[in-house]
């Protein structure tokens, strides 16, 4: 996780609510059968999460403490892939059962980010796997989803919520043509 947080480059500090990062309040754009979890999901949610928000006295503007607690309550889920490969139509799915490194990535930033604010519910919680996970925020089919990191990273650095720091540790950028898609 610590890899993770210096090559995202978390964002902390009073910032961290800006933008769009506000609207998890607002009502969820998925209808019935648009969001895939099970019953399970929610309890390991309502599990993993008890416990997870900032007692009185520590900084309520760092997230890395909240990350590294996130990362360490996902000790021991296994590695699945394909998990968001669920039916013919693109809809959000919530699996906290087995995660692959992107949903490993995104449930701890989302949850980070939640227990930060003192706001770990899960209509919130939904919302901001839909916000990370989709282009701009807005789930809009397959093609909407980030489904490369780099797009992905990109596309979340727009809407402030991490920092890709790749070059300031010395990383170089490489142009790759990419001409295919795996499910």
């Amino acid at each position: 996780l610590t890899l993770l947080a210096l090559f995202l480059g978390f964002c902390p500090g009073p910032g961290l609510g800006a933008g769009p990062w506000l609207d998890f309040g607002q009502a969820l754009q998925a209808q019935k059968g648009g969001i895939h979890y099970s019953e399970l999901d929610k309890a390991l949610f309502d599990g993993l999460t008890s416990g997870l928000e900032k007692d009185a006295n520590e900084d309520k503007t760092a997230i890395g403490p909240e990350l590294v607690r996130v990362g360490r309550a996902f000790l021991g889920t296994p590695y699945v892939a394909k998990t968001l490969e669920v039916g013919e139509d693109e809809q959000l799915v919530v699996n906290l059962r087995g995660l692959d490194c992107t949903t490993y990535v995104e449930n701890v930033l989302v949850m980070g980010r939640l227990a930060s604010e003192g706001k770990l519910q899960w209509n919130r919680y939904v919302r901001g796997l839909e916000q990370v996970r989709y282009r701009k925020g807005k789930r809009d089919g397959s093609p909407s989803r980030l489904h490369y990191f780099t797009e992905w990273i990109r596309d979340n650095e727009a809407k402030g919520m991490v920092r890709n720091i790749t070059e300031e540790l010395a990383g170089v950028t490489i142009q790759k043509d990419i001409n295919f898609m795996g499910t």
